[in-house]
């Protein structure tokens, strides 16, 4: 299954983090972002540099964590018009809000 990725609402952006020191890939970025598998309902830590997985985000912060920002298949940024991604952005938002 393909992952969520979090992004800043309003934003086609993915929301970037940062560490003091560079990812534990090797690849030498310190920048990595937030990715949601629904089939086993975990968030990874992706670097932005070598996209390799990093760190695996704990259960109890996963609920947390989904509710910041919007999450989105990488399809829904190329397959849709302006118009239509911010009208997913806010289907997402709603959504939420009734959570």
């Amino acid at each position: 299954m393909k992952r969520l990725t979090q992004r800043y609402i309003g934003s086609k952006n993915p929301w970037c983090y940062y560490s003091k020191e560079n990812n534990p890939c090797g690849c030498g970025s310190n920048c990595y972002h937030l990715e949601y598998d629904r089939s086993d309902d975990k968030i990874y830590c992706v670097c932005n540099g070598c996209k390799s997985d990093i760190y695996e985000i704990k259960e109890e912060y996963t609920k947390e964590n989904l509710d910041k920002g919007i999450w989105l298949l990488e399809e829904d940024l190329k397959n849709h018009s302006e118009e239509q991604y911010h009208q997913i952005i806010i289907d997402e938002y709603l959504e939420s809000l009734q959570n």
